[in-house]
């Protein structure tokens, strides 16, 4: 359902567009899916003499559940390819154990002002705030609940009359690959005399609050020089936390750190929050870990466009100036000097330099090469080893260099419009934290990699076709190959641990990025009738498209 609506400017100069739109599923390919959101869209507009002040405010509140990777071992064992592990039956209905929320709507404020013939100043304020979240089962002192651990599954055992058992047992009885809600409601109300939770269901939450100011001052010297200017001030603020949603008929959540238990102090070590030691944990109340991400920056940039009558240059340098810093909520038993308060800030400079030659062939053809050349300022979830619990930095923090060029051709005739271009990206010294369940330390533990390299080719291509009768043919292809160009340094540092316990060179060099599919295309054939009816019929593929691998493997 969606409705929008356009007024028409009225003879004061005030111009109004609203738009909501509500969307809800049920169900689909996968038997356990739900989908659910509103958004919506409001503009404002003034017009005075040589001004337009404009307010915007945009929003989308969606909820639905979450799909998991699953691997090609339970897609034979269920003899399903669309098999998810996240649900099962309570009390003859579906239930589904992993959600995410999001609500984060934006609000624009802006002002265009056109100061005399040549200069024009836009200025912007944009204001956010809301919240995301990620739902899903927890547990404490209790087996794992999820039916696809690998302890379950044949390929956990070497001896092959027990894998063979294993198998037997599950294609005969289905219903053990489906979370058994049934089994850890019950373990909940026989755990204690005072029915302390085993199982429970948490959000991990994270609340935003952004506030940017931008102005930005175009000056046109002449039809053919072109100046701009302009300068931004960010804060961001980002609230990070865990939530009990529900306890699953259990009386009550006791706020330790089971990870901690084995700890020579773990009297202390095990608490989350000292301030509030074994504190009782009701619905609504935050746990786990608690703390806030704070970020201001300051950008200055300065662009140049000079066209001719057979070539287009332009040339444009980006300062910026940023400035992180970590503030602690909890203070954590297992860092009781390192994770409350306000840490030390950290100040990064960064630059970029973009330049780029257009030759016009003809009035319908164009060649252009683009290039640049930066240093980007990390990730702040980059600087902290664990910011979960504790301020301790990555020993090895600077910022990523970057490096990019980019070959390509454009036809833009009335009938047919083209596009074809070849790029190679190349990154250095780039960070990242992966955080991931380690059985071998029966723990959380945190992978610093430092001195990642990555080198990107590829290549573009998209066409649009007007046909006759009011169809039209677009299509796009896109190749390319990821790879990492070096031997990044890692060191490995445990939730519950004080110090790195690891620490060397992985062997990524040549190995696949994750995330980049390496091939996708895209085809549609569009009719129009009379501009108000729209009929699209497209088809698109992606892949091969590589998971993210343990570093040490």
């Amino acid at each position: 359902f969606a409705f929008t609506k356009v007024w028409s400017t009225s003879k004061t100069g005030w111009t109004i567009a609203h738009s909501i739109a509500f969307k809800k599923g049920n169900g689909g390919q996968f038997p356990a899916n739900v989908f659910e959101g509103v958004s919506y869209f409001l503009s404002i507009d003034k017009q005075f003499n040589n001004q337009l002040w404009s307010l915007v405010l945009i929003g989308n509140r969606q909820m639905n559940t979450r799909t998991a990777a699953v691997t090609e071992e339970l897609i034979h064992l269920t003899n399903n390819e669309l098999y998810q592990p996240g649900w099962g039956w309570y009390q003859g209905k579906i239930k589904q154990a992993n959600w995410q929320f999001q609500h984060q709507p934006i609000a624009l404020f802006s002002q265009s002002y056109q100061l005399n013939s040549i200069i024009k100043r836009v200025s912007t304020l944009l204001v956010s705030s809301g919240e995301k979240f990620n739902r899903g089962l927890d547990w404490y002192n209790a087996p794992d609940p999820r039916p696809d651990y690998y302890r379950y599954l044949p390929s956990f055992y070497t001896d092959s009359l027990l894998q063979n058992q294993v198998i037997d047992f599950l294609q005969n009885n289905p219903s053990q690959l489906q979370l058994n809600w049934e089994k850890m409601y019950q373990a909940n109300q026989q755990s204690t005399a005072d029915k302390r939770a085993r199982y429970f269901i948490d959000d991990k939450v994270e609340r935003a609050t952004r506030l940017a100011f931008n102005i930005r001052y175009q000056i046109e010297y002449s039809s053919s020089l072109k100046l701009l200017l302009q300068y931004q001030y960010k804060w961001e603020r980002y609230h990070y936390f865990k939530r009990i949603h529900d306890l699953m008929g259990a009386a009550y959540s006791v706020n330790w750190n089971q990870f901690a238990e084995d700890d020579p102090n773990a009297g202390v070590a095990i608490q989350n929050d000292l301030h509030h030691p074994d504190q009782l944990l009701q619905v609504g109340d935050s746990w786990g870990y608690n703390y806030k991400m704070h970020l201001q920056q300051w950008v200055g940039l300065a662009q140049l466009v000079y066209v001719l009558p057979k070539w287009d240059f332009f040339s444009a340098l980006e300062l910026s100036s940023t400035k992180y810093r970590r503030e602690g909520l909890y203070r954590n038993g297992l860092f009781p000097m390192r994770s409350f308060g306000p840490s030390e800030k950290d100040w990064f400079e960064n630059w970029q330099f973009k330049w780029g030659i257009t030759y016009k062939i003809n009035g319908r053809n164009y060649a252009y090469l683009h290039a640049m050349a930066a240093s980007k300022v990390p990730l702040v979830n980059d600087i902290y080893l664990s910011p979960r619990v504790s301020a301790i930095k990555h020993p090895a923090i600077e910022s990523e260099s970057f490096g990019m060029i980019e070959l390509g051709y454009m036809l833009n005739a009335p009938s047919l419009k083209v596009q074809f271009n070849g790029y190679h990206h190349q990154t250095r010294n780039a960070m990242d934290v992966m955080s991931f369940y380690h059985d071998g330390y029966r723990n959380l533990v945190n992978y610093a990699l430092s001195n990642i390299g990555i080198n990107a080719f590829g290549l573009e291509l998209s066409a649009s076709l007007e046909l006759r009768g009011g169809f039209s043919f677009n299509a796009a292809i896109s190749l390319g190959n990821y790879r990492y160009s070096n031997r990044p340094s890692y060191r490995i540092m445990p939730d519950n641990a004080v110090f790195e316990t690891e620490k060397g060179m992985i062997f990524f060099k040549g190995y696949p990025v994750a995330g980049m599919p390496s091939m996708a295309f895209y085809h549609g054939l569009s009719y129009r009738l009379n501009g108000n009816l729209f009929i699209n019929l497209s088809a698109s593929f992606m892949g091969p498209q590589y998971l993210a691998m343990n570093p040490l493997r």
